[in-house]
């Protein structure tokens, strides 16, 4: 195992756990007064794992008047417990993120004699502005459409939009890692899930641009399962891009990993002069610093003692003369693998 450690040696490591819920299909509702308010996303296991964050916009630019008392109703499954907290945002990451303290969740009795459970962003928009706010729960619900609604003056008016599930569903799939290696030849995939419920599979997909996504393959999953399960897939038709799972289930619902992306340049960043050594020769790093260098063979085996080198920043000397004639792979920092040949 250590000796496949090595051959698999770890390019760049990410956990990609945010996914975009995509199967809700009302992304917008338009109200009487002029406002129109729209889900933006929902990202999954952000800003931890385990958490969901909701992004919408209230724009009130065509308002006839300031909207208030903007609810989105919610099953009292999701408790004051789950709510983390919200506010307004700029970007859609930590740092934009403004918790001021905007949303309560609660009972709303305001709306004629009915008696709503809603999390409420509690702050007026003003006639001709517009608000992007946020919420997060402690939880990773699915996205349904649901009963929203805005006070626009001394009146109600109700709309429907995406928000999390009625029903209080959690998503079909808890993804716990998502990972990317450099092989030999090819560009390796792995990924865990701590759950799956009522989940068909994945489908792997790649981009050149990060943007226009196609399809590899499909992997099959194990349907419902409470266990830690492994998955793996093997690109051999690329060198480079931008890689996601998207996951489906068996009634169609969709949801995406995180994006991972593996450069060419980088994996090439590794200079290896002469590349036929007979005994002495340089490797040099482009772009850091050497902290380390491992040298295996063709079969994994690590052979680093049957060379001796020296390290001056991002340049080592190597002396390969008690190598046996024959290909070899160098790794830097555990990192980036190159390879060489002994004559």
């Amino acid at each position: 195992m250590k000796h496949f450690y090595y051959l698999s040696t770890l390019l760049f490591l990410a956990f990609a756990l945010q996914s975009n819920a995509q199967s809700c299909s009302k992304n917008s509702s338009s109200f009487n007064n002029g406002t129109v308010i729209s889900f933006d996303e929902v990202k999954y296991n952000f800003p931890s794992s385990g958490y969901s964050t909701w992004f919408y916009t209230i724009d009130n630019t065509n308002g006839d008047k300031g909207a208030s008392h903007t609810s989105f109703v919610l099953n009292q499954c999701i408790t004051q417990n789950e709510f983390y907290g919200g506010g307004t945002y700029t970007s859609k990451n930590t740092s934009g993120l403004n918790y001021n303290n905007s949303f309560v969740v609660g009972i709303d009795g305001s709306y004629k004699d009915d008696n709503l459970y809603v999390i409420k962003y509690d702050q007026e928009v003003t006639k001709g502005s517009i608000a992007k706010v946020f919420f997060v729960l402690k939880k990773n619900y699915l996205s349904t459409v649901n009963d929203i609604f805005i006070k626009p003056g001394s009146t109600f008016e109700f709309g429907t939009l995406c928000t999390p599930s009625n029903s209080c569903t959690p998503l079909p799939v808890k993804l716990l890692d998502f990972k990317i290696n450099y092989l030999i030849d090819a560009i390796e995939l792995n990924w865990s899930t701590a759950s799956e419920i009522n989940n068909d599979g994945f489908y792997i997909e790649h981009s050149l641009d990060g943007i226009n996504f196609t399809n590899l393959a499909f992997i099959k999953s194990a349907t419902n399962s409470n266990e830690l399960r492994h998955y793996s897939y093997k690109d051999i038709q690329n060198k480079s891009g931008y890689y996601r799972l998207r996951i489906v289930d068996l009634d169609g619902y969709t949801e995406f990993s995180g994006v991972l992306y593996i450069d060419e340049n980088k994996i090439n960043s590794i200079i290896i002069q002469p590349n036929l050594v007979k005994d002495e020769f340089e490797v040099v790093l482009n772009n850091g610093v050497i902290n380390n260098i491992t040298i295996i063979d063709v079969v994994g085996k690590v052979i680093t003692d049957k060379v001796s080198l020296n390290i001056n920043q991002n340049t080592a000397t190597l002396n390969g003369i008690l190598l046996t004639p024959g290909m070899y792979h160098l790794i830097i920092n555990q990192q980036i693998m190159k390879k060489f040949i002994k004559l």
